[in-house]
């Protein structure tokens, strides 16, 4: 049964990876066709940056860029590390990949686990909160991804969708580090409920499928949310990453150099 569920596993992978590369060329094409492309990046024409009255560190503090960072290359690590772990294409790596992906993987749990406490210790746990007003907001935004609406209206600082694809990834994390875990201390954390599975080394099999499988779901979660953060936040992404903050007449008090903020991390 294992052997099967591998093999329908590695054949969702692929489905999974095509639509991966699929995504950025969607966004691509689709922000080209409505005139976005050019309004953006030619014409230079942010609307939210129109609407935002906060500094730019104020919507994006340091904590989060700093966890952003971690992330981005711990998930280096992990997909090139994890992919040849279960597709060696080179010899003699194995050792190396294992250890590489130990260390990203203790990086991005303990990166976690700041991430929960900087959420609950302030009142950024607000932003991910559901209320009926996003229900008519919800058709608006998927409309407007797909190119039918111009635009959609802005009652938080995550939309309705984004919001939902934040607390999915923040439940997958907890799952796909217990089911690395199991595969480096089976028998400590399998062990006492193996046996229903068929003992310890198949428990580990399944553990195994899982987290091969949470692989290419967080992949594709991280393609959409990097080509939707760029097509739909490029600005923030400079302040972001880069600390290039865009000057904005609607913030006062704070100075062109830390005005403005997007709402696309």
């Amino acid at each position: 049964m294992l052997l099967t569920a591998n093999i329908w596993a590695d054949i969702l992978g692929i489905v999974l990876l095509v639509v991966t590369a699929i995504i950025p060329v969607y966004f691509f094409v689709m922000n080209l066709l409505t005139g976005r492309l050019k309004e953006r990046f030619i014409d230079y024409h942010w609307h939210f940056l129109e609407s935002f009255h906060i500094p730019w560190d104020e919507e994006h503090p340091m904590p989060i860029r700093i966890w952003h960072w971690i992330n981005l290359f711990a998930f280096i690590f992990f997909f090139f590390t994890g992919f040849y772990i279960r597709y060696p294409f080179f010899a003699y790596g194995r050792n190396l990949m294992r250890y590489l992906h130990y260390v990203a993987m203790y990086a991005c749990f303990g990166a976690f686990i700041y991430r929960i406490w900087f959420m609950f210790t302030t009142d950024d746990y607000q932003n991910f909160k559901y209320s009926r007003k996003d229900l008519p907001v919800l058709l608006q935004v998927v409309q407007y991804y797909i190119g039918l609406k111009s635009h959609y209206d802005h009652i938080s600082k995550y939309h309705v969708i984004q919001r939902g694809s934040y607390i999915v990834i923040y439940a997958l994390i907890p799952i796909q580090a217990f089911t690395g875990f199991a595969l480096v201390w089976p028998q400590a954390l399998l062990g006492f409920w193996a046996g229903p599975f068929g003992g310890v080394a198949a428990l580990a099999g399944w553990m195994r499928l899982i987290h091969t499988l949470l692989m290419r779901v967080f992949l594709m979660l991280a393609v959409t949310h990097g080509s939707l953060s760029v097509y739909e936040g490029f600005p923030s992404i400079k302040y972001f990453w880069f600390g290039i903050p865009d000057p904005l007449p609607n913030v006062h008090g704070h100075g062109d150099d830390h005005s403005g903020g997007g709402d696309h991390h």
